[in-house]
This record gives C-alpha cells, sequence and structure tokens, in this order.
C-alpha cells in the first residue's frame, strides 16, 4: 500500500483524505441511471453525469463534507462496505437485501500447545507477527490449511485462559504458581496453531438505530462437527510429535468465557458478494452494484466466500483484475 498504491496516487494529484468518514451514499436529485451504459462495452467518462452524493464528516472535526462522483470504489473492507451500504439503504432503495450478509470467516480454529524438548524453539516456526509456514497437507481431506503464530504473552494471555492439564486430567488453574510456571516456558515452547477452513456457515452484520455494527453468526451443527474435527486435527499435530495441548477458553472483553462456540478472524470477506444476481449477492462479476451503475466493490467484501488461506493477495488481484475493468470500460483510448 505505502509503496505501490498511495505514491501513485500522489504521482497522479489524487487527494487521499484520511482523516474523512464517509456516512451513506446518495443518488443526485434528478439523476436517471443511464441503462445503455451497462450494455456497452465503453463509456466515455467525460460524458457521464456526476450521479453520486458521498457524505461524510471530518473525524476531528465533526464538519460535515458532500463529494459527488461519476463512479464511486467502495474498498472499507468486509465491515466498513456494508457499514456504509446499510447506512444508505434509505436513499439507494434498490440495493439487494443481501448486503450485509454471507459473510465468510474463513473457518478459523486456533488451539496452543508446548512442543517438545529437542525440537526448534516456537520462533523458528513462526514470524514475529505472520506465519513463517503453511502447510496444505489437509486441504483435500479436511479442507483446511495450517499454520502457526506466535503472539506475544500479553496478547494471547488476553484472548485466552490458559492452564495444563494435572495428573487428573483436568485444566489446573489459569492463574496462580501453575501458571507462572507454564508462561516461564511460552517464550520458547509455546505454539498456537491455526486451521483456515472452507467453510459454507456465513455470519451477517446488522446496524442499530445508534449506528452500532453488530455481527451475528448461528452457530449449526455443522459448523459444530467442524470445529471439533479440525481442533481434533490440530491437538493431534502436538500429541503425536510428543508435544502437550494446552487448555486455551477464549475469553471477552471483560475477560468472562464465551458461553458457546466461538470464532475470531481477520480474514472476513462476502458481505457484497459478487454473484450473478441481485437475489443472490450485491455487485456482478466486476464488482458493481446491482441497479447502480458506477458504484462498485473492490474490497474483501466482494469476495463471495471462505478461501481456507489468508484473504490478502486474493482481495488484492481481485481488485485489480476490477480496476482493469474500469479502465477498459472507462478509458475510451485504451488499447489492449
Amino acid at each position: 500500500l505505502h509503496l505501490n498504491y498511495l505514491p501513485a496516487l500522489y504521482r497522479h494529484n489524487v487527494d487521499v483524505m484520511s482523516t474523512t468518514e464517509v456516512l451513506h451514499i446518495r443518488c443526485r436529485p434528478g439523476d436517471k441511471h443511464n441503462s445503455r451504459e451497462r450494455q456497452s462495452s465503453k463509456a466515455s467518462l467525460s460524458e457521464l453525469p456526476f450521479r453520486y452524493e458521498i457524505h461524510a464528516r471530518d473525524t476531528h472535526t465533526g464538519e460535515p463534507l458532500v463529494c459527488f462522483a461519476k463512479i464511486l470504489i467502495l474498498a472499507a473492507g468486509t465491515v466498513g462496505t456494508a457499514r456504509i451500504l446499510l447506512n444508505s439503504r434509505p436513499y439507494l432503495a434498490h440495493l439487494s437485501h443481501q448486503v450485509g450478509k454471507n459473510i465468510a470467516f474463513n473457518g478459523s480454529v486456533k488451539i496452543v500447545g508446548m512442543i517438545p524438548e529437542g525440537i526448534a524453539e516456537a520462533d523458528m516456526w513462526s514470524g514475529m507477527s505472520h506465519s513463517g509456514m503453511i502447510s496444505y497437507h489437509f486441504l483435500k481431506s479436511h479442507g483446511v490449511t495450517i499454520s502457526c503464530a506466535k503472539p506475544l504473552p500479553v496478547i494471547l494471555t488476553s484472548a485466552a485462559q490458559l492452564s495444563l492439564e494435572n495428573k487428573q486430567g483436568m485444566p489446573e488453574n489459569y492463574w496462580g504458581t501453575s501458571h507462572v510456571s507454564l508462561m516461564k516456558k511460552a517464550r520458547r515452547r509455546m505454539l498456537v496453531l491455526y486451521a483456515l477452513g472452507l467453510t459454507r456457515d456465513f455470519a451477517e452484520i446488522n446496524i442499530s438505530a445508534s449506528g452500532k455494527v453488530s455481527p451475528e453468526l448461528k452457530v449449526t451443527q455443522n459448523l459444530r462437527n467442524y470445529y471439533k474435527r479440525t481442533k481434533s486435527l490440530l491437538e493431534s499435530l502436538f500429541t503425536r510429535n510428543g508435544g502437550q495441548v494446552v487448555h486455551a477458553e477464549m475469553v471477552n472483553r471483560k475477560g468472562e468465557p464465551y458461553e458457546d462456540l466461538y470464532f475470531s478472524t481477520s480474514h472476513m470477506t462476502g458481505s457484497c458478494r459478487m454473484a450473478e444476481s441481485k437475489e443472490d449477492g450485491v455487485t456482478d462479476k466486476y464488482g458493481e452494484v446491482f441497479g447502480y451503475p458506477g458504484i462498485f466493490v473492490t474490497g474483501g467484501a466482494a469476495v463471495p466466500g471462505s478461501l481456507a488461506v489468508n484473504s490478502s493477495l486474493t482481495i488484492l488481484a481481485n481488485a485489480e483484475r476490477i480496476g482493469d475493468h474500469l479502465v477498459r470500460k472507462y478509458c475510451t483510448s485504451y488499447k489492449s
């Protein structure tokens, strides 16, 4: 981003307003969508009207701002793009009812374990912030890839209550002397394994009257089976190699354990997914919002499902594919 895209924007005199928050989008009064634009392979950008109003505010001062656009590209992420379109529904009445739904969370299942003495230290299996290895060995049989992570102890203990099993097979206290002993080994012997999977269960987001975004995931029996099967696989990688599984009970921001199955992920996609029709998704195959020519979704929101890998490169590739389409469609002087 900092080495490629932002410098290119500055070279073309694009104004980057990093302290501006988009609130909603409106069609400009009196604007009528030109149906010929969709049917034509070329559309002169200079001849298009300013069709959309973007209502925003300065996040520092609260000052309102209105911009006008011929073409509008939304790349605010899976949650951010859906939030903008959901807030715009009163003004964009023909939006698909699929906005904010079909959110794929990449089937992220995590476990913590202690690798045995005699095997390379945990830092050798993972980088400081990103996985140092990925295995596709179980992609065909289980529908998952497996990677390692090595979070800082303060991050790890804020996300889960950690404890080892005692001789009776019961978890020890996640605090006190036994926990101190466990955390002394965290630096070199503790490792997190996580699986990303091709799950078919989806979450959705809703916006309250106060504007708060809230996610919802219905935990189906199929999802429970997937979690149980994947967790068992990850645990076996520790135990079959002489390691030990660490009991990790996920907690919320108040430090309280979750009452039911809990998933956390940084790889959400699909809240405004590409589809064949408005009934199944929000945009067409080129990321153009059904019913609103000139509004495009290029971020993770457009990717229609779980990928079983980090989604960054897929999102990037799709954004460049849509960008190529925009150039071919609107730059009449472009030659392939």
